[in-house]
């Protein structure tokens, strides 16, 4: 089960992945759901995940 950011429960999540370099110089997987591809909102994995 994941949870976007706004909060829409999604079983089946429908997003496209890529790595982001953090702060700290950490690498962060983030994943932009599709639905949100005209928002270019990228989201943390794994802030989100459930």
């Amino acid at each position: 089960m994941f949870t976007d950011s706004n909060g829409i429960k999604i079983h089946k999540p429908d997003y496209v992945c890529r790595y982001i370099h953090s702060d700290d110089g950490d690498l962060v997987k983030y994943k932009l759901l599709r639905s949100n591809l005209d928002e270019e909102r990228w989201v943390s994995i794994k802030d989100t995940e459930k």
